[in-house]
């Protein structure tokens, strides 16, 4: 780990799971920022103390030759992604709390990458899943990226959910990270606001003059109050879309023809982090493409100089590479 780069892509991942898609986004992710790839895996630690010791090391020893086995094979995966390229990967095995340990290698990554499972609870319920555990204590973007994905058309745009663009120390937080990652990627942005009071008399009261004129109010104030930020962006496409629809249901519609779909959270009120609200927690669940959810505040990905190669390549995510095994440290 010595010399290791601190703003690499950080994967975790655990035995016996497929992580096609993350390593298909992060490979992409780390030839457009040129940087390294850490993939990880925590096992929790084990009392050896007799009468037990027997099984339990038996068990444990089985454990870690399958968490050998997924890393072996994710590392393996990721580097045909990057041949030639001479970024460094390398894969470390944590014994400890999974939740904890990993919250605290986000500190120095660029990014942390999730593959969600086909077959995760479609609840939106708190739950005690280790995606929600790591966005909720993670100092870096974390990306959560559905099983078997690949990538869409090239110019894809990249959805920001924005709930209350008045509250600018959030909505700015997010914003901008959608707006980076869209210069960075050459894509454009969309800004995607859902408004809905109640199911008892929505319908009842706004008729289809009255949410007109909603959308619209809403739209203004949303484009007024991100219009300096927009001002620093003007080389980025911007779309604003308003609609009367839960915000949810409207967020998880549009990641259907997006490249990337960028959440907040929110705000950080314990040490320990503060749990992904109802919206973040169905679009992690529902969503068919990646979901960017940026931390309670800095984290940011930093700005760079992006060349017109280095944008075209960035759109070709799917692009496989095979060739010769590129060692990391």
């Amino acid at each position: 780990m010595e010399g290791a780069d601190r703003r690499s892509i950080l994967i975790p991942v655990v035995a016996g799971r497929a992580y096609d898609g993350a390593v298909r986004y992060a490979a992409a992710q780390a030839r457009l920022h040129r940087c390294g790839v850490h993939i990880v895996t925590v096992l929790p630690p084990v009392n050896l103390d007799p009468p037990a010791m027997p099984d339990l090391a038996s068990t444990h020893a089985r454990a870690r030759g399958a968490a050998d086995e997924i890393l072996i094979l994710v590392a393996h995966q990721v580097r045909s992604h990057l041949t030639g390229l001479g970024l460094p990967v390398w894969t470390e095995l944590l014994h400890g709390p999974v939740i904890a340990d990993l919250a605290a290698l986000t500190t120095g990554a660029r990014l942390v990458v999730l593959e969600r499972r086909q077959d995760a609870p479609a609840t939106d319920v708190v739950t005690m899943s280790t995606t929600d555990g790591i966005v909720a204590r993670a100092r870096s973007p974390v990306v959560s990226v559905p099983s078997g994905w690949v990538p869409g058309s090239a110019g894809s745009p990249v959805v920001v959910g924005v709930e209350d663009p008045a509250d600018r120390q959030v909505s700015e937080h997010v914003v901008r990270l959608g707006l980076q990652s869209a210069r960075l990627t050459g894509t454009p942005v969309e800004l995607v606001h859902g408004w809905w009071f109640s199911d008892a008399y929505d319908d009842l009261v706004f008729g289809a003059a009255g949410v007109a004129r909603q959308s619209a109010g809403r739209e203004m104030r949303l484009l007024s109050a991100l219009g300096p930020l927009l001002r620093e962006f003007d080389d980025v496409c911007v779309k604003a879309v308003v609609e009367h629809a839960r915000p949810a249901d409207l967020l998880v519609r549009s990641s259907a023809t997006a490249s990337c779909l960028v959440l907040g959270r929110h705000h950080s009120s314990y040490p320990v982090g503060s749990h992904p609200g109802p919206v973040c927690r169905a679009v992690l669940r529902r969503a068919t493409c990646p979901v960017l959810v940026a931390p309670a505040r800095g984290g940011c990905l930093r700005e760079e100089v992006v060349t017109p190669a280095v944008v075209n390549e960035a759109r070709d995510l799917g692009r496989t590479r095979t060739g010769t095994r590129v060692d990391g440290p």
